[in-house]
């Protein structure tokens, strides 16, 4: 019995462990099933028009990488709009659109992703559908460490949100580009405030913008500040029930002002000078003739008693010459000999006496005489 009793008693161990390893597999398994590579957090309900929000946030340490595609009816969601968050928005990412679906690629660039990190997806509901529920399908295709190590086999995620009655409540700016400038930071639908540089020549500003469905978009200024100046445009964003808003504010700058250079004024026209008048002709002063040589001092000739002087010719030369012209001759007293002419000239039956000496000018001679009398006496001085 005893033998039988310990038969018995090894049978009871027997069963005793296997419901204990049992056990052990079916907590590890559970426990595997809980660790999820992503959680997703969405709303439970929404009213048509508004988006339908989906945030997954990694839960699994050490995810590295992931490949993700979410489906939807495109009668009920006409599109989606993708963010990323944390580390995630500095990773190689890629989004891909297809016709009721979107595909989603995140690869670290460095490290592992964690606390903090995120991405959303936002699906736009159609105002006017008549389902009763907002559906959406997620599935993790891939997710892998840092070393490619698969870190799933594979993970989906079911997303439904009811729709409720009456007007939406949905207020959000979905795009905004100004005229001039560029946003700083980037337009995102989650940030609310924003900055821009202008030049001085911009003047004032408009927007292009795209809200909710039924929400209705007001800017309360259009015009800019003084040169150097800082103004704040609000966006205001009104959902349909007319109730809810939301503010997007975007401060814009002016520039200054550029110093224009200093204009350096035109030269004035340096007036030209007036002409001078020509001086006129100082008349040439007509030419003294040259005296007639008078004897030196104390020289006496050889002629009369009378003590006259040796060059005086006698008052009758002419007469007694019974020629044109008759040469004489007379000492100076100093041993010189000086020739003396007279000339006769009849003009109009009058005859006159002329006396000249061989210093007179010849001139003389041709102007009383003309140029034959000259001729002759150059002739006879010869």
């Amino acid at each position: 019995m005893v033998r039988s009793r310990c038969r018995s008693g090894f049978g009871v161990c027997f069963a005793c462990i296997w419901a204990v390893l049992l056990s052990c597999l079916m907590f590890c398994a559970a426990g595997v099933e809980t660790e999820r590579v992503f959680r997703a957090e969405a709303a439970s309900s929404l009213r048509r028009g508004e988006r339908l929000e989906v945030r997954l946030v990694p839960e699994r340490t050490g995810l590295a990488s992931f490949l993700l595609r979410a489906e939807f009816d495109p009668e009920e969601i006409t599109g989606v709009d993708v963010e990323w968050e944390g580390a995630m928005r500095d990773a190689y990412t890629r989004t891909i659109e297809e016709d009721g679906a979107v595909v989603l690629l995140c690869t670290a660039e460095s490290g592992t992703f964690g606390e903090g990190d995120a991405v959303r997806l936002r699906f736009r509901t159609e105002r006017g559908t008549e389902a009763e529920r907002a559906f959406v399908s997620l599935e993790l295709l891939d997710a892998a460490d840092e070393d490619a190590e698969p870190l799933t086999d594979g993970e989906s995620y079911t997303v439904e949100a009811a729709f409720e009655a009456g007007a939406s409540k949905a207020c959000e700016l979905l795009w905004l580009e100004p005229s001039e400038g560029e946003l700083e930071p980037g337009f995102s639908p989650e940030t609310h405030f924003y900055t821009l540089e202008v030049p001085y020549d911009v003047t004032a500003l408009e927007f292009e913008t795209e809200a909710s469905d039924g929400a209705s978009v007001r800017v309360n200024r259009r015009n800019l500040g003084a040169g150097g100046s800082t103004v704040d445009f609000e966006i205001t964003v009104t959902a349909e029930d007319g109730k809810t808003r939301e503010v997007y504010t975007v401060s814009a700058t002016r520039g200054e002002r550029e110093a224009d250079p200093t204009n350096t004024p035109k030269p004035t026209n340096t007036p030209k000078p007036t002409n001078t008048p020509k001086p006129t002709n100082t008349p040439k002063p007509t030419k003294t003739p040259k005296p007639t040589a008078t004897p030196k001092a104390g020289s006496t000739g050889s002629g009369d008693d009378n003590g006259e002087t040796g060059n005086k010719a006698p008052e009758n030369a002419a007469a007694s010459a019974g020629t044109n012209d008759a040469p004489e001759q007379s000492e100076t007293g100093a041993g010189e000999e000086k020739v003396v002419y007279v000339t006769r000239e009849e003009r109009g039956g009058e005859t006159r006496m002329l006396l000249a000496n061989s210093g007179s000018i010849l001139l003389v001679i041709a102007l009383l005489g003309g140029l034959d009398l000259a001729k002759e006496w150059i002739r006879r001085k010869k």
